[in-house]
């Protein structure tokens, strides 16, 4: 969930457990839904 707000850019959160353990984020990923991180992949937002 991402929440924006008039006096801070935004909060990001994730209610659930990660699907990597936190010491590999940094060189590896797994999307939860790998449909819209192929999308914004291609948006080259990301």
């Amino acid at each position: 969930m991402i929440e924006i707000y008039a006096d801070r850019v935004a909060t990001i959160s994730n209610p659930g457990q990660p699907l990597i353990v936190p010491e590999r984020f940094i060189d590896e990923y797994i999307s939860r839904n790998e449909k819209m991180a192929d999308l914004m992949r291609r948006a080259n937002t990301i």
